[in-house]
Parts: C-alpha cells; sequence; structure tokens
C-alpha cells in the first residue's frame, strides 16, 4: 500500500527531473508506470479505489486543442477555444484527458489541465454536474483523484442567469466548495496561474 515510485518512473518523457507529486493533502503518491501508451498514473485515493490515467504527450494535447476548436459539436468547440486560450497563456498538461477507475470503465474526463489548475469548461451553468465537481476536491469521494491538490476553475461560456433555481443552486454549491467560476476568456486569463 505505500510503494512509493522509483524517481526514474516520475519521470515524463523529456524531462529531467521528477513530477511534482506534492499535494496539499496526506494522500499516497501515486505509482507510475511506463507503458506502451506513454506514462500511466495509478492513484490509490482514500476511499481505497484505484483510479489511473495516461499522462499525455504535449504534442497530442496541441492536436486534441485543435480538432476541438473545428468540432462541429459546441460543448467540444468550446474546450477547444478554452484549451486553445489557457495553452497561449501557460502550460497545458492536459486535454479532453479520460481518467478511468480500477476496471478500466471512464470516472470522467478532465477538459483542461495545467501544472496548478484545473479547468472544467461548460457551455452553460444548467450542464454543471456537482458530482464531476466533487471528484476533484473531496477527498471522500468514491471517484476522488486530484491528489495534487489543483485549484479547481469552471469556465461558463454562456451569461450565468440566476432566475433558474436549479442553476442557482449549483452556482452556490460550487462558490461553497471554494471553486472559482468565470464567465469569459478574460476573467479566466485573471485566474489563471
Amino acid at each position: 500500500d505505500d510503494i512509493k515510485p522509483h524517481v526514474d518512473e516520475h519521470l515524463k518523457p523529456n524531462q529531467d527531473k521528477p513530477l511534482d507529486t506534492e499535494g496539499t493533502g496526506n494522500f499516497n503518491d501515486p505509482v507510475i508506470t511506463k507503458t506502451n501508451k506513454g506514462l500511466e498514473v495509478e492513484f490509490k485515493n482514500p476511499d481505497g479505489n484505484i483510479i489511473k490515467w495516461i499522462e499525455q504527450n504535449p504534442k497530442n494535447i496541441s492536436s486534441a486543442i485543435e480538432s476541438a476548436k473545428n468540432s462541429s459539436n459546441a460543448g467540444k468547440a468550446i474546450e477547444g477555444k478554452v484549451g486553445d486560450f489557457v495553452q497561449q497563456k501557460t502550460n497545458v498538461t492536459g486535454f479532453g484527458q479520460e481518467v478511468l477507475d480500477a476496471t478500466g470503465k471512464k470516472a470522467t474526463d478532465l477538459d483542461v489541465v495545467t501544472s496548478k489548475q484545473i479547468i472544467e469548461v461548460k457551455k452553460s451553468a444548467s450542464a454543471i454536474k456537482t458530482d464531476q465537481i466533487d471528484r476533484l476536491i473531496d477527498p471522500n469521494h468514491p471517484q476522488f483523484f486530484n491528489y495534487e491538490g489543483k485549484e479547481v476553475i469552471v469556465y461558463i461560456e454562456e451569461a450565468i442567469t440566476t432566475t433558474n433555481p436549479q442553476t442557482l443552486a449549483k452556482v452556490n454549491y460550487l462558490k461553497e466548495k471554494g471553486i472559482t467560476i468565470v464567465n469569459s476568456l478574460e476573467e479566466l486569463g485573471k485566474v489563471l496561474k
């Protein structure tokens, strides 16, 4: 249970120093293994569940962002627009990254990831799923995996109207949890680290 990865397994391709796995919580270090798909990160969360994902190659991230920007799917195109914006400001380490449970079933996906932040992109406030956010902030969630304690930002494309009680409840829930909500690329630019 308390096996620490070797430093050489902790390296990304073309990187000569270990990845920063120092989180804000007291979590087990992930086990990082080289596979034919890339570096597989496996994290045993406080609930005892294994959550895993493959670190993305920077070249693949740029291609995925370009592809998403040109998607006919409105939600995907917004993710691409945000990914492109973030990429111009800071290093994007993950885009549309699938996170799997121990059985290989998709637990969630991460829209835009940097070394310090996870940005969830939504077309509208009504598209927010609180369970998806809880996986990022609540160590007691069975699918929690944010062992590095990255800040979570929710980017909402459409104007946020609080006339709908369900939308208002979701926005208030995020605010209570300390989640930063931004409603434009300009606002996002101000909170990027």
